[in-house]
């Protein structure tokens, strides 16, 4: 299996940093890693709302063969191997541990997969967040984005609370799904193309259906 990681946007770290921000992570570089990582990671469990409910998502998740997801940030890691954090990253990606890969040998499987994969252990906060940035733009087992894949589990679900007008956002160039799916316009329009195909002397017309959100009303 190859997953191409075509589209992504090499960021320099500000922008990650406030992209980060827009979406709902909390960066800041001078906390400490394993506060970094605690909080980011019970992030990636929008559907469970309760404290008991995010340490049994993370408990659900293995690290390596003696720890799981909960028992590794409480023990408040001064580092993060790659192997380590890319073993849990392929779990948050879709893929099963002995099923898919080895724990152990999750690089080898990110290099066999052509998933992208940061370049050293992470050592500071910065270089946490760096990699989440990175994970988050990464395709899972199922071809989207690991963001795009949060979306659809509610990430997005209070984003707008709260606005007097609804905001747009952006995340590595892409757009996200922030808006209410159950409010979704259907268009469909014609465009004149620059082609004739079938030789009648007259440009193609190309039929084109256009999902938009309510909010796109107001301009």
């Amino acid at each position: 299996m190859k997953l191409n990681q075509n589209g992504r946007i090499q960021a320099d770290q500000a922008t990650q940093l406030n992209e980060l921000t827009a979406v709902g992570f909390t960066p800041d570089l001078d906390q400490s890693l394993s506060d970094a990582a605690n909080a980011a990671f019970r992030k990636l469990f929008p559907e469970a709302f309760s404290e008991t409910a995010k340490q049994q998502a993370l408990a659900s998740v293995a690290v390596n063969g003696e720890q799981d997801l909960n028992q590794f940030l409480a023990s408040q890691p001064t580092q993060i191997s790659r192997t380590d954090f890319y073993a849990v990253a392929l779990q948050l990606l879709g893929f099963e541990p002995k099923t898919d890969y080895q724990l152990a040998d999750s690089l080898k499987f990110m290099a066999e997969t052509k998933l992208p994969v940061v370049n050293a252990d992470i050592a500071t906060t910065a270089d946490f967040w760096s990699a989440m940035y990175l994970l988050l733009c990464t395709r899972t087992k199922h071809l989207v984005t690991l963001l795009d894949a949060l979306a659809a589990r509610g990430f997005y679900r209070d984003f707008q609370a709260g606005k007097k007008t609804p905001e747009y956002l952006f995340f590595n160039g892409k757009a996200q799904n922030v808006f209410d799916a159950r409010k979704i316009h259907r268009e469909v329009v014609w465009i004149e193309s620059d082609m004739d195909t079938d030789h009648d002397g007259k440009r193609d017309m190309l039929e084109t259906t256009i999902f938009r959100p309510q909010e796109t009303d107001a301009g």
